[in-house]
């Protein structure tokens, strides 16, 4: 049956030739695919509801978790997944950037912690859940609930902190934040990855040095200010971290001796495919690059 899917639905095949005579081939296909009525039709499928219910083999808990994080999954299933009090699969379910109060509130239900926690880290969290998992996980919630001007004025109250790290901030926020003149605040924004560039040059005029590394590791961190970090060498091996960084930086750190630059680049996803080539000639370094993803991705390109 999986062969007989996989030559049907699976795009590309011939790019992937054999891939249907592979068991694990049809999360692949799921995985891929764009075909909203396929996902959902094998979401419906018996083998998938008796797994569901009683466990299933790892083919079958592999078609369980790409179904329950496929974009295209319907809110009727997901909520059907989100009764099968499977912890994993749960806390996928609950990870769901589009996360719905339907679901949600089967999810609110579960025994397992993890999935309490997922559902507090969740940016999409209604208020009901908030105030449901407040308690226990103040601490994921106030770094990633959608914030507006009623949860920035409780929590600006209760952990002023941990609300630095909030990805959803808007610039006014950000400014209180940074008029409290607090180190470990400051710590927070600047790894804050929707961190503005003008409070960005304000922390790095404070001048503290592990405020400075965090904003050297930040791909958010625009080129006019990461050129002045590159200035101090001992920044060098964070901005060699920096996810986001261009080639010409990158290749200006390659010229570095410090093995933690060097290392610190051969792991970056952002490092040139020649670097990385050139990388794996190093017997200390070789094996960093082979953990690197952007390795293959790069390859295939």
């Amino acid at each position: 049956m999986t062969t007989a899917l996989i030559e049907r639905f699976y795009d590309n095949l011939e790019l992937n030739h054999n891939i249907q005579y592979i068991s694990m081939g049809v999360i692949e296909m799921i995985n891929k695919s764009s075909n909203a009525e396929l996902v959902n039709t094998m979401a419906s499928l018996s083998v998938v509801t008796q797994s569901l219910r009683n466990g299933g083999d790892a083919l079958m808990e592999g078609v369980l978790f790409a179904l329950a994080q496929h974009p295209s999954l319907a809110r009727k299933h997901q909520r059907r997944f989100a009764q099968s009090d499977h912890e994993s699969l749960c806390v996928v379910l609950a990870s769901r950037e589009d996360l719905h109060v339907d679901v949600e509130s089967v999810l609110l239900q579960s025994q397992y912690t993890e999935v309490a926690t997922a559902l507090a880290s969740n940016s999409k969290l209604s208020t009901e859940g908030m105030e449901r998992l407040l308690e226990g996980h103040e601490a994921q919630i106030i770094a990633h609930v959608a914030m507006n001007t009623a949860y920035f004025e409780m929590f600006f109250k209760r952990n002023p902190k941990k609300l630095g790290s909030n990805p959803t901030l808007n610039t006014a926020m950000f400014e209180q934040l940074l008029a409290l003149n607090d180190a470990d605040i400051d710590l927070a924004l600047a790894a804050n990855v929707s961190l503005p560039q003008n409070i960005a040059d304000r922390l790095y005029n404070r001048g503290n040095a592990e405020v400075l590394t965090r904003l050297a590791r930040n791909a958010a961190t625009q080129k006019c200010l990461l050129e002045r970090l590159f200035e101090k060498a001992f920044l060098h091996e964070s901005l060699a971290k920096n996810p986001l960084l261009d080639e010409q930086m990158i290749y200006r750190l390659r010229r570095s001796t410090n093995t933690g630059v060097l290392e610190a680049l051969a792991a970056n996803e952002a490092t040139p495919l020649d670097l990385l080539y050139e990388f794996l000639l190093d017997m200390h370094l070789e094996p960093i690059v082979r953990q690197n993803s952007a390795l293959n991705t790069k390859y295939q390109r």
